[in-house]
């Protein structure tokens, strides 16, 4: 843990914290803390200085207004410091969930929640890279175009050639009428299993969003490994509660696929420059492979044993 957060915790907290665990992240690291009787998480984010005021700011925020709602399935906001790039929290002691049905079910029951909650007060600002509409959705591949390496010329021309098809009848039309609460990330591996209880936290992307977006993420999330029924009965269900059209859903996910060819292509690169070993570049790059094959084959046609039978079709 940084020094200055030391310092600042044992003045704020008035007495000598214990630092116990750390659990390192993409974005940030979490530290268990303990601060006399409170047990504490303490999250510092990383990366440049305008993100990292973005980040904090934006899960400060969505934590409180889900504390003011009596949302009770998120940690408690304590406490944070902008000036020093921390935030505070309680620490949930739990178990990481399992990819499984009460894990399904649990996604399932906290979607519903927010959705409930964007029903009775819609105020809080649109999610940190929000797709409301296919053009939103072209426009953040086109800003992430640039960061591939040179030698994916042939991925990019692809990718260019997938924006420019129109797929049936345009979902522009997908804008505050179709709208719910998105925690942005939604999986197990930002949940923790207490008690029986499910805890969803990682809220720096937390706001409104498409539900369509929300759906297609979930089902295409690199983390979400959920066999074919668990996947099935979450499109099925996550449908209902959001009255999506199939049709619209489809083109979502083509051009999302289109998105995450570009994310998981961008981490490719930084793993060839950190020389990382020869089996994981490969993994990575059948991740590249696979997203791009579901963006092309979901920008002609639904093909939904494909999309959800990841365990098949991944390879």
């Amino acid at each position: 843990m940084r020094p200055l957060t030391i310092f600042e915790l044992n003045r704020y907290f008035s007495c000598e914290i214990e630092v116990k665990n750390k659990f390192v992240g993409g974005n940030s690291v979490v530290h268990q803390v303990q601060a006399g009787p409170l047990s504490l998480a303490v999250k510092e984010y990383k990366g440049e200085s305008q993100r990292i005021l973005r980040s904090l700011q934006r899960e400060a925020s969505a934590l409180n207004f889900l504390q003011q709602h009596h949302i009770p399935c998120v940690p408690k906001m304590l406490y944070s410091n902008e000036d020093l790039g921390f935030i505070v929290m309680e620490f949930i002691t739990g178990e990481r969930p399992i990819s499984n049905r009460d894990s399904i079910v649990a996604m399932l029951k906290f979607i519903e929640i927010l959705n409930d909650l964007y029903q009775v007060d819609p105020s809080f600002a649109y999610a940190i890279d929000a797709g409301t509409s296919d053009d939103e959705i072209r426009n953040q591949i086109r800003g992430r175009l640039s960061e591939v390496g040179a030698e994916s010329i042939e991925l990019v021309t692809k990718i260019k050639n997938l924006i420019k098809e129109k797929r049936g009848t345009s979902i522009q039309e997908v804008l505050t009428s179709d709208l719910t609460y998105s925690v942005s990330d939604l999986g197990v591996h930002n949940s923790l299993l207490r008690q029986g209880d499910f805890y969803h936290f990682d809220l720096e992307f937390f706001g409104k969003d498409s539900p369509y977006k929300l759906v297609g993420d979930f089902l295409l999330h690199p983390q979400n490994d959920f066999s074919y029924g668990d996947n099935s009965l979450f499109l099925e269900k996550s449908m209902l509660i959001f009255g999506l059209y199939e049709e619209r859903l489809g083109r979502f996910v083509s051009l999302l696929s289109a998105k995450w060819t570009l994310i998981c292509s961008k981490r490719l690169k930084k793993m060839i420059e950190a020389n990382v070993d020869n089996e994981a570049l490969q993994a990575q790059r059948d991740l590249v492979g696979y997203y791009l094959r579901m963006a092309e084959i979901f920008a002609h046609s639904n093909e939904w044993e494909i999309l959800l039978d990841k365990v098949r079709f991944s390879l």
